[in-house]
């Protein structure tokens, strides 16, 4: 009989993860809103068996379901391909007895705050941070940390709200800014922000998988960001290529954050930069890494790590064993905000758009304002990088200025 998985929500590329499970022969059953434009697509329903609609934002509501179906027909596994639903999939896992982390953790893991005095308790080492309620606060606690520093909401996702601040006037603008955002999918809007300080350094992304506890380091993803105060990726490169010494301590770090919080079962995806004080940790996503990691990983080492997570969540040992040693690149496609007039590039498996002509674009300031991205493997992480640049330069965009 197939394992009956229970997916709550899915961001675009959480259709890869439906395909994936359903690969391992999963009976899929799906809660969704489809009310944004994470809304299942009819592809999508050809991996559902049994869809089932709800306001996800409603915990309650979805819980109840949850039992309602798991009554009937027993489930053996929850999962989330969507950031904002970790606490939401804990939940129903943990009512369920179903392998997974707790839901408290899981809220840790939501909210930038609750992370770092997780952190700050088991002596993991992160940058200096101040909660913040105001602009009031926020001039103060500024003071207290320097500049320049970082403030961001506590619980976004894709860069939204990431903001540098050089001097006190940024520091009020760009407080404004932030209460302005609007989070995506109909998610609860937190008044709450975090400041801290800048750290000087490489930033990575630590890609894991862990299973009844033991942490598994899969690959360091070397990150690529925008220099325009928004900290918005443009790239990825894996395997980083370290040295020896410093690729021990990353790992040791970030396995540390990771039981902090208590992600004992499930994906990681964790940021730290390499400062001149050594590794700090910036923040752990209880998840795969979004930007399409979880694929340049199976290009570089043939780990397939969305099908890993959800061995996890049914509570089955993932299959983690390297096939080969490669690299993989991605480099994202970005452009002044405008009207799309004209894209040119030649079609292929390797360079992807998510704009049309006759597009309005804005001025990047976080990840959903790429343009789309080229991606590209190889047998050095030089040669992985310079073909996806190579095939990012060979796309011609014509932006008319509005």
């Amino acid at each position: 009989m197939s394992n009956r998985l229970l997916v709550i929500e899915k961001n675009p590329s959480g259709s890869i993860g439906l395909k994936k499970a359903k690969e391992l022969g999963a009976y899929i059953i799906f809660i969704g809103s489809r009310k944004y434009y994470n809304k299942v697509s009819d592809n999508d329903l050809l991996y559902i068996d049994e869809f089932f609609e709800a306001d996800t934002n409603d915990d309650e509501l979805v819980l109840n379901m949850a039992e309602h179906i798991n009554a009937k027909k027993k489930i053996q596994g929850v999962i989330t391909f969507m950031e904002f639903y970790v606490p939401l999939a804990a939940k129903v896992a943990e009512t369920l007895g179903l392998k997974g982390i707790t839901y408290e953790n899981a809220l840790k893991a939501r909210n930038k705050h609750l992370m770092r005095e997780s952190f700050r308790q088991k002596n993991v080492p992160i940058p200096k941070y101040a909660l913040i309620l105001n602009v009031d606060s926020a001039r103060i606690e500024a003071a207290k940390i320097g500049y320049p520093n970082i403030i961001k909401p506590i619980n976004m996702a894709g860069s939204r709200g990431v903001l540098r601040n050089d001097n006190v006037i940024e520091l009020e603008r760009n407080f404004r800014e932030i209460c302005e955002i609007t989070p995506p999918f109909g998610v609860k809007k937190f008044s709450l922000f975090l400041i801290e300080e800048y750290l000087e350094g490489q930033e990575y992304s630590i890609e894991s998988i862990s299973f009844n506890g033991v942490v598994n380091i899969i690959t360091i993803t070397k990150k690529y960001v925008s220099n325009n105060g928004y900290f918005v990726e443009l790239g990825h490169t894996l395997p980083a290529n370290l040295p020896l010494k410093q690729k021990i301590e990353i790992e040791k770090v970030v396995t540390q954050a990771l039981l902090a919080l208590g992600i004992y079962n499930g994906g990681g995806h964790t940021e730290v930069k390499v400062t001149s004080d050594g590794v700090k940790v910036i923040e752990v996503g209880a998840r795969l890494g979004g930007d399409h990691i979880p694929e340049l990983v199976e290009m570089a080492t043939g780990i397939d790590m969305w099908k890993a997570v959800i061995q996890v969540s049914l509570d089955i040992s993932p299959d983690l064993s390297k096939k080969f040693n490669k690299y993989a690149a991605i480099s994202y496609i970005t452009s002044p905000s405008g009207i799309v007039k004209k894209i040119n590039y030649t079609k292929n498996d390797f360079v992807h758009f998510d704009v049309n002509v006759g597009e309005h674009i804005e001025s990047l300031k976080n990840s959903s304002q790429r343009l789309g991205y080229a991606i590209a493997c190889g047998i050095t992480a030089e040669q992985a990088e310079f073909e996806s640049h190579h095939l990012k330069e060979s796309v011609i965009i014509e932006i008319e200025s509005v």
